[in-house]
């Protein structure tokens, strides 16, 4: 159950549908545990790594609830599975790869903004089943903090965990035209 009032106080109905039989039996009220980066507020900061080191980060969906965020086509994930967690970086580059890691099969949804919590732009959007998958972002300005929204509304154990990492791609010298290498016959 969701959506309570702390300090209201609330009625539970039970009652057999047989009127001649009784039984004992137990009811027991339990808060469940919460999850630290639930909220935008509290995103886990990640630290971008170089190319050769992406140590993964773990975040779990269990007891995540649906921040309502525009998810990968731009909609709010208003479905009551939808559960998501949030990650945040500092570009140290123009350019960063996004590396989410989860149980084989089941689907999951990066959504990754600029801005703040309050006021946030979508830049870009992962939605994906495999068990492990990329995602490489350009146009960041360094210096600057990223929001990473990451959910799914699969239902099974093995999206629980959710692996993420921040890195930055290596590129060759030789990228650009102007900074071609002479191959000499």
């Amino acid at each position: 159950m969701g959506n309570l009032n702390i300090g209201q106080e609330y009625l539970v109905r039970i009652y057999a549908n047989n009127s001649t039989s009784s039984s004992d039996f137990e009811i027991g009220i339990s808060t469940p545990n919460t999850v630290a980066n639930d909220e935008c507020a509290n995103a886990t900061l990640l630290t971008a790594a170089s190319a050769n080191s992406c140590g993964i980060t773990l975040g779990t969906l269990l007891n995540a609830t649906n921040s309502a965020a525009p998810n990968c086509d731009g909609g709010a994930a208003t479905s009551q599975n939808f559960r998501d967690i949030w990650f945040r970086f500092v570009a140290t580059a123009t350019t960063h790869s996004i590396k989410t890691t989860s149980g084989a099969g089941p689907q999951r949804e990066l959504t990754i903004y600029s801005g703040g919590c309050g006021s946030r732009t979508r830049i870009g959007c992962l939605f994906t089943t495999k068990e492990s998958d990329s995602l490489s972002l350009g146009g960041l300005v360094p210096g600057q903090t990223y929001l990473i929204r990451a959910g799914s509304s699969s239902t099974s154990i093995n999206v629980e965990n959710i692996g993420i990492c921040v890195s930055t791609p290596m590129y060759a010298g030789n990228d650009e035209c102007s900074n071609a290498t002479e191959i000499f016959s």
